[in-house]
């Protein structure tokens, strides 16, 4: 469990997954301030079951990077977050933000079968 508090213009980098030194753990808690925060998150394994109990406020932008299929990850909670990137290869299982959230999804996998 972490516990990090950056100020804006912040960079602030997680991955999990199986056979990975994971640095985004449940219950990890991301307190960021100002704006033009980033949270890149890393599932190397592909369809890792998401850390759950993670708590985050004052990130604007994350980026969810899948290996392959995400899990299910909400982020509805994430309070401030306006933009989340998710890419993945293999389909999304569930993922969850508040309407206040742009969403966007890019699968290699479904452009490749078109």
């Amino acid at each position: 469990m972490d516990t990090i508090t950056p100020t804006g213009n912040a960079t602030i980098n997680g991955v999990f997954g199986a056979g990975t030194n994971s640095t985004f753990t449940p219950l990890d808690s991301i307190h960021a301030t100002g704006t033009n925060n980033t949270l890149n998150i890393s599932d190397t394994a592909g369809g890792t079951a998401f850390p759950s109990g993670t708590s985050v406020s004052g990130v604007q932008t994350v980026n969810y990077v899948s290996s392959g299929g995400t899990a299910t990850a909400d982020f509805s909670g994430y309070t401030g977050l306006t933009a989340l990137n998710v890419t993945e290869s293999g389909g999304a299982a569930g993922i969850t933000a508040a309407g206040t959230t742009a969403v966007t999804l890019s699968d290699s996998a479904a452009a490749a079968a078109t």
